[in-house]
């Protein structure tokens, strides 16, 4: 329902457990009990059966992003630095690591890299990350 906000969140840097269409509300539910987490669904009687929850009408992502920027005072402060796949945090590994795992041009241009010890994904700061920094700041200036 809202997969995109979920990894814009990650993108973020903030803690983000994305459910999958086939949990039920109440593992839900849950879930947001015992790990203390915020319910952010498009689910109006989902959204009323949780104390700590925010119910999102929006179907734009910006909308939906500019909104919870609004309402949790969300920052940047540490963006990139989560798996946008899989919400592990990341972590800096050493460009020889990466040899054989990136692209050749990549390898020979870039010199820092981070890894997901779950995922098993490598990310760099290429044109893509620039692009989701860039997307996200306007996204914050027009808030």
């Amino acid at each position: 329902m809202l997969g995109s906000l979920a990894k814009y969140l990650r993108f973020m840097g903030y803690d983000t457990y994305y459910v999958k269409n086939n949990v039920k509300d109440d593992e839900i539910l849950e879930i947001c009990k015992k790990e203390n987490r915020i319910l952010i669904t498009r689910d109006y009687e989902l959204s009323k059966k949780c104390d700590n929850s925010i119910y999102i009408d929006d179907i734009k992502l910006e909308k939906q992003i500019k909104f919870l920027i609004n309402k949790l005072n969300l920052n940047f402060d540490n963006a990139l630095s989560r798996c946008s796949l899989c919400n592990t945090e990341l972590i800096k590994i050493d460009k020889e690591n990466v040899k054989n795992l990136v692209p050749v041009n990549v390898y020979n241009n870039i010199d820092e890299f981070y890894y997901c010890t779950n995922c098993k994904k490598v990310y760099w700061f290429g044109s893509h990350t620039k692009n989701i920094i860039k997307r996200l700041e306007e996204i914050k200036n027009d808030c």
